[in-house]
């Protein structure tokens, strides 16, 4: 079942059901045509709620929120099981919006989350995540967490992976209202995917409703598969001395370069390519760091890890990579 972390989503003002206006501030926009713009902007919004607006004048309701708007269904996040959930709790701040509008609701952006509780403890999993070549991703890691994005300008996809602990001491007004919840999140790895733009959401699920959205299966799955891609399938580091020349020089080189960039394909790549002519493309080059990189990489991946992670993520019976 999918879950959303952070959504934000607009709807039609036909939707809405009744509104206290009192707890919403008017703002009234004069555009040089003529044209008088209506605002309604929610204020002492609750924990949670980003941003509540109506647009008047274009029929347009916007809402920002993530799941902390859940209170101790946080865990949760924002599913089929806490919806009705969700939708009181705009209510409750001054908002009744009719509980068929997400039905057309449109996502413009929504982070889609899965708490996973491993049998070790999370830098491991951290470190195996930290070797995979992802190639067409920039890598980033961080002490209690790993990012994966994706090397696309229009699109892209924000892979993210993190200690859930340890974003609990970025939020202590929340936990301190919710104390239950600190002891829910020991050892948990939290993986999230961020579909930050219509458009992205669209070219991955088809659609951009809401509710759509939320019947994709195995998304965080799908994902970190594609992330690594063939990797696992190359053989592990091999006997040096069975090498070529060549192949031990391109070794020996792939190997420093690994080093030096923490594994980030995308950086050894503008390396190599900075070392080569003007007009000369690097393709051969990116099919041999490729390799490279995969055999000095593999050899780090724990694949016991590595397919714990998938077997969690996908939520089904067993699926080796090895």
């Amino acid at each position: 079942m999918t879950s959303f972390d952070t959504i934000e989503f607009s709807t039609k003002t036909d939707f809405i059901d009744c509104m206290n206006k009192s707890n919403f501030r008017h703002i009234e926009i004069k555009n040089p045509n003529g044209l008088i713009i209506h605002n309604w902007t929610l204020q002492n919004k609750r924990i949670g709620t980003d941003k509540v607006s109506i647009n008047e004048t274009f029929g347009t309701v916007k809402i920002k929120a993530s799941s902390k708007l859940l209170g101790a269904n946080y865990k949760k996040g924002i599913c089929f099981d806490t919806l009705d959930q969700f939708i009181d709790e705009i209510e409750h701040q001054g908002l009744k919006l009719k509980k068929n509008f997400v039905n057309e609701a449109e996502l413009k952006r929504v982070d889609i989350k899965s708490d996973l509780s491993l049998n070790n403890n999370i830098d491991e999993y951290l470190n195996v995540l930290n070797h995979l070549i992802a190639p067409k991703y920039t890598k980033t890691r961080y002490d209690s967490s790993i990012v994966f994005n994706e090397e696309i300008k229009t699109t892209p996809i924000r892979f993210l992976g993190y200690n859930k602990q340890y974003e609990i001491s970025s939020n202590p007004k929340f936990y301190k209202e919710y104390p239950e919840l600190k002891n829910s999140f020991n050892n948990i790895l939290r993986i999230e995917s961020r579909y930050s733009k219509p458009g992205t959401i669209k070219k991955h699920f088809k659609s951009n409703i809401l509710t759509d959205v939320l019947e994709q299966i195995n998304v965080n799955y799908n994902l970190l598969t594609k992330i690594i891609g063939n990797q696992t399938k190359f053989n592990l580091l091999t006997n040096i001395q069975e090498m070529t020349n060549s192949e031990e020089k391109n070794y020996a080189h792939i190997y420093y370069l690994n080093s030096y960039y923490n594994g980030d394909y995308n950086s050894i790549i503008r390396h190599i390519k900075s070392r080569l002519g003007d007009n000369t493309k690097a393709s051969y080059q990116r099919e041999k760091v490729k390799k490279y990189l995969a055999m000095i990489n593999n050899k780090e991946i724990k694949m016991d890890k590595l397919n714990e992670l998938l077997n969690k993520l996908l939520d089904a019976k067993n699926h080796n990579l090895s």
